[in-house]
This record gives structure tokens, sequence and C-alpha cells, in this order.
């Protein structure tokens, strides 16, 4: 007998689906830092030409007066 959730799916199937909807959620999230980034003229990619990590533009907006350390954090749990 198959294991199912309330929901009718079976947990592995359940957890797949979380995975990638944070990989989703991550992504967006990370595309608008970019924006906001390049709006306010932050630097998105180092020395090198490689991308910013994402943390590094949250303490940009931070530090440029974007928004301020509590909603860093809360981007932080993201």
């Amino acid at each position: 007998m198959k294991r199912t959730s309330p929901n009718g799916k079976t947990p592995a199937r359940n957890a797949l689906t979380r995975d990638a909807a944070a990989v989703i959620a991550g992504s967006v999230l990370e595309a608008h830092l970019r924006a906001m980034s390049a709006k306010f003229e932050i630097a998105t990619t180092n020395d090198s030409g490689a991308p910013t990590k994402a943390e590094t533009l949250n303490v940009g907006l931070v530090n440029a007066g974007v928004y301020n350390k509590l909603e860093q954090k809360q981007l932080r749990r993201i």
C-alpha cells in the first residue's frame, strides 16, 4: 500500500514540489535584487565578470539606503 498525504501525493513527490518551489522563489528573488541593484547603480558583477552573489547585493542595497537591516534579515530567511 502506497502512503499518501492529505492532498493525495506521495511524501517524496511533496518534497520534490517544495524543492522546485524553493528554487523558483530563490531565482525570482535574486533576479529582483539584481534589477534593484542596477537601478541604484550597485555592481551586479564582480571584477572577473562573474555575477555577484545575492547576499552581496542585499548588503549593497542596505548600504545604499534602499531598505533597512530588518528587511535585509527578512530577505536572508527566504
